[in-house]
């Protein structure tokens, strides 16, 4: 298995069903995309939706090979490291990186690109009503906030991740974030989701399959290990 993947085997379980949705599903229609092969292990038949653990080898298989359809010739019969579909993604979104760096410090500068688009395409009644809580009234201030660890770079996070679980039609992420979550879902998030799509429309088939992976894949990380309770916390 992928090491740099290895953290997936400590996820939650709607987490990682979230992930194999993205790579079975796609969210334009709801269908099941044409070229995915995870529903036909035995793995995914046995433990899908309640065990995912237990289909992380399958999914990371799955994702490499999406990873290939990109980086490399279709016709190479076999996928790519995920640290390869994520300097790939990276390139793709023109986010500044160094290949050399870590994983996690690639997925750092990924996320934070993300939300830096996010709110250039904000208008200035969203830019407060996300900053509110905070004291901030305009884009520049959230982007001097959004430092990594910081309550602001927790809160867009969440944003993301919502986005990327509406957008396919999941609940899991609303679900443990109560009722405070589903307004954020009719307001900001929407913003997040126009940014994350918008690159999408731009990007060939596999890439609408890698490019929001990757971005679940980096939310997840970054947020292994937070309660229920914190989550909810920076969703206020």
């Amino acid at each position: 298995m992928d090491p740099d993947l290895n953290f997936l085997l400590q996820c939650k379980n709607e987490d990682l069903k979230n992930l194999a949705d993205y790579l079975v599903y796609d969210p334009k229609d709801q269908k099941k995309r044409i070229s995915e092969s995870l529903t036909e292990t035995m793995q995914y038949r046995n433990y899908y939706p309640n065990q995912m653990v237990k289909v992380v080898p399958q999914m990371v298989e799955e994702l490499h090979r999406f990873g290939g359809n990109t980086v490399v010739n279709f016709f190479r019969g076999k996928g790519v490291s995920y640290k390869e579909i994520l300097c790939d993604v990276s390139k793709k979104l023109k986010v500044n990186f160094n290949k050399n760096s870590s994983v996690e410090r690639i997925e750092s500068n990924l996320l934070q690109k993300v939300m830096y688009d996010s709110l250039d395409n904000m208008t200035q009644e969203e830019i407060q009503e996300l900053g509110e809580d905070y004291g901030f009234k305009n884009a520049a201030d959230i982007k001097r906030a959004i430092g990594v660890g910081s309550p602001m770079y927790f809160r867009v996070l969440i944003l993301i991740s919502q986005a990327l679980v509406k957008r396919l039609g999941l609940s899991a992420v609303a679900a443990f974030l109560g009722s405070r979550a589903l307004t954020i879902l009719a307001g900001p998030v929407a913003w997040v989701a126009t940014a994350i799509w918008a690159a999408l429309d731009i990007a060939g088939p596999a890439y609408r399959v890698t490019t929001p992976c990757v971005i679940l894949i980096a939310s997840m990380r970054a947020m292994l290990g937070m309660s229920n309770e914190e989550l909810s916390e920076y969703a206020q």
